[in-house]
């Protein structure tokens, strides 16, 4: 047997392999399976890279826009509200709110309470009285010291050393504070006084529904405009509003509830009048050349204000509603003082001259008083339609009631 020679040389494992194919190719034919789908290349998935996230910056809390709506056309009332006096005397008097008790310090320094029980006098001198909201309480200064008398009751009236006793609108009775130089203190009826911050500070605003007083701070003699305001409440820590970024303000006002902080600003020798936020927010224009200071509600976020030259008379009076963010003019006026009663919805003007009653519910203006009256201050009264006020004769003041026409009566 002859050795086959022809695969010598090759490596074992290739050598195995072509004798395969020999071999096949000497046998049978067989048939072999070709896969002849075309070769598809997938290309990697493109990753889309999503744009960095830039979160917008949220709108600054505004008290605008305030759009101005049409004037109110008032008409003249034919009948002027009846005037009826009360005392003829009077260096200073303080009504609670509801009018219904009120408390008067005569011409000779005497302190007299009125109220359903009828008048009676409070022992002791006094150069300035207030009373409680509810009536409940009144309290006396005089020479540094304050003198608090529950009505009603046969208690010893305590005594507080301090001075410039305002009544806060505590929930649960009658809180009085005071201030001892810059250092103010709150006392609640029958309690210790409590230290609740400093300020050397002028209050502006008792915050309805809660004990906190709200002042503004001092610029200085060397300084102008108002640098803080600030607000005192028992139990918390003061709240302090940095007016630095606004520089220049004066005269502030604030609403009821506090929410909102107006003031007067001089821009190019006009007197702005511009309002913000309390917690926020930059001041926004209201009105330009506006006249005095403006005047809040004490239960509505109502604002009225005069526009005129400072020097002539009569000038423009005009409301901001900022609850539906409307400014109205009313008329035109020569008063230099204004006031809301009680509701928002009478805008009463006043001082040296016939008095005028606004009356926006109804559209109608009614006088009260004569053309050389000169009124100094207002009050609420004891029911709708009526308010106190005192008008100076001489030496001292007269308080009256002033009680508006009934409308079914001719108007």
């Amino acid at each position: 047997m002859t050795r086959d020679t022809r695969f010598a040389g090759v490596h074992a494992r290739v050598a195995a392999s072509l004798l395969g194919l020999v071999a096949a190719s000497c046998g049978p034919t067989r048939s072999a399976w070709v896969d002849a789908s075309p070769i598809a290349i997938v290309a990697p998935p493109v990753v889309e890279v999503s744009p960095p996230i830039v979160e917008a910056k949220p709108e600054p809390p505004r008290v605008g826009p305030l759009r101005r709506e049409a004037p109110i056309l008032f008409q003249p009332s034919l009948v002027h509200a009846a005037i009826a006096p009360l005392s003829r005397a009077v260096r200073g008097w303080a009504a609670g709110r509801d009018g219904a008790a009120r408390v008067e310090l005569g011409c000779r320094r005497g302190v007299t309470v009125v109220d359903a029980a009828g008048e009676r006098p409070v022992g002791g001198a006094a150069t300035r009285v207030v009373i409680a909201g509810d009536g409940r309480e009144v309290a006396r200064e005089h020479a540094g010291r304050i003198h608090r008398t529950r009505l009603g009751t046969r208690e010893v009236p305590s005594v507080l050393d301090g001075a410039d006793a305002t009544y806060l609108d505590a929930p649960d009775g009658p809180t009085l504070a005071f201030h001892r130089g810059c250092e103010w203190f709150a006392a609640a009826s029958g309690g210790p006084a409590v230290s609740i911050g400093s300020s050397c500070g002028a209050p502006i605003r008792v915050e309805r529904g809660r004990a906190r007083l709200w002042l503004a701070e001092s610029a200085g003699a060397d300084a102008s405009g108002l640098p803080a305001i600030v607000g005192l409440e028992p139990g918390r820590p003061p709240i302090t509003i940095d007016l630095s970024a606004s520089p220049g303000m004066s005269a502030p006002a604030m609403s009821a509830d506090a929410s909102i902080l107006c003031g007067t600003f001089v821009d190019a020798g006009h007197d702005i009048l511009a309002c913000r936020l309390r917690d926020g927010g930059e001041f926004e224009t209201v009105a330009k050349d506006v006249f005095g200071t403006a005047h809040f509600a004490d239960d509505a976020r109502r604002l009225v204000f005069t526009v005129g030259d400072r020097a002539h008379v009569p000038r423009e009076l005009h409301l901001v509603d900022f609850d539906h963010r409307i400014v109205r003019r009313l008329g035109r006026v020569a008063h230099h003082r204004l006031a809301f009663l009680a509701g928002g919805e009478h805008v009463v003007a006043f001082d040296g001259a016939r008095g005028l009653v606004f009356e926006l519910d109804t559209g109608w203006v009614t006088p009260f008083g004569e053309e050389a009256d000169d009124w100094v201050a207002l009050g609420d009264a004891d029911r709708p339609g009526t308010f106190l006020a005192s008008r100076l004769r001489t030496r001292c003041a007269e308080l009256v009631r002033v009680e508006l026409p009934r409308r079914d009566a001719g108007g």
